[in-house]
């Protein structure tokens, strides 16, 4: 797996001139924005969506074929897609706190407790898009899995719709005043609930992304 990371952080750094632009826009949003906190997921969730565009790479010109001859197995080169993502969003989010952490200073508008609770919520994001993305673009590629994916927002979002109205007329139970109560439950419950979401999401994600990649024929 360590020689997949290699080959995919080479192809990151052939793509510096992109990620410049991003920094760029990321430090324009720090500065010109009275709150610091509001442009911290723009690099992160860029930076773990570009393992997407591995994917692709990996895919150009019957690649994968050469690749699976190599001494590795399937699993790995999945496993090393979700650390990859990780790794690179990881890496992200600390730069972009470190900036905001510096420019909000430099303005005096840094609130510690407000950045770290926004960088965590990043953090859960970037999980759980990874989640979600890695298998689509797998099963698909990359035309395919766009379309999918919106497909399957929109029949979650239908979906949620139904429950909502089925929950209020059949059992009387208005969502609002549910949503409402959970604003009562201590914040650290909520934040361990929410890590262990993130996690069984890409714990699935992983198990079906292999049989995808395993099912596969290059």
């Amino acid at each position: 797996m360590k020689g997949l990371l290699i080959k995919d952080i080479k192809l990151t750094l052939m793509q510096k001139s992109y990620f410049g632009i991003v920094f760029v826009i990321m430090l324009a949003s720090f500065i010109f924005s009275n709150d610091a906190s509001l442009g911290l997921g723009f690099m992160p969730l860029i930076m773990t969506l570009f393992t997407l565009s591995t994917i692709s790479y990996d895919e150009f010109d019957n690649g994968n074929s050469f690749l699976f001859t190599l001494p590795i197995q399937r699993k790995e080169y999945v496993v090393e897609k979700y650390c990859f993502g990780l790794l690179m969003g990881s890496i992200a989010l600390l730069i972009a706190l470190v900036c905001a952490g510096v420019i909000g200073g430099m303005q005096e508008t840094l609130f510690i407790k407000e950045l770290l609770m926004t960088a965590f919520v990043i953090a859960l994001l970037m999980v759980v898009m990874l989640s979600i993305m890695l298998p689509f673009q797998l099963c698909f590629g990359p035309e395919k899995a766009r379309i999918a994916l919106l497909a399957g927002i929109g029949i979650v979002s239908v979906l949620g719709v139904l429950v909502v109205k089925g929950a209020s007329s059949l059992f009387g139970v208005d969502s609002i005043d549910l949503l409402s109560s959970l604003s009562t439950i201590k914040a650290g419950v909520l934040m361990c609930a929410a890590v262990i979401v993130a996690i069984v999401c890409l714990f699935i994600s992983v198990k079906i992304s292999v049989r995808i990649i395993k099912r596969k024929e290059f």
